[in-house]
């Protein structure tokens, strides 16, 4: 999320319509705290890991999709697949060769895509 602050892909008007769009999703406490402080300050304003990681399984999806473009796209699907993986109670050796994969494809599409705006 820094990095597409601080690219412009996200900007204050943006982080105000993710922050109304996580407001409207309802969901059980017993998942984590509910986001705030997405359009504040320089954006996600001091979250802790149990908020990113809601924020990331939960919400980063529904929230941010529209706004970035389709590689930027793939690379949010490939880390929140990669997450849901890593932080789940029990880990088979398939799925953590399936979040090493997502993390290796995500990679080489941000080298790329940085590659390209030199």
């Amino acid at each position: 999320m820094k990095f597409w602050i601080s690219e412009g892909i996200l900007n204050d008007e943006k982080l105000k319509i993710m922050q109304e769009r996580a407001d409207m999703i309802k969901f059980p406490s017993d998942l984590g705290r509910h986001p705030v402080r997405i359009a504040t300050g320089d954006g996600f304003s001091n979250f802790t890991a149990d908020m990113w990681k809601t924020f990331i399984l939960i919400f980063a999806i529904p929230i941010t999709w529209s706004f970035l473009g389709e590689i930027d796209q793939k690379i949010l699907a490939y880390f929140v697949c990669a997450c849901k993986v890593l932080t789940s109670r029990a880990l088979q050796k398939s799925e953590l060769d399936e979040a090493f994969t997502k993390l290796l494809e995500m990679n080489k599409l941000i080298e790329k895509n940085t590659d390209k705006k030199k």
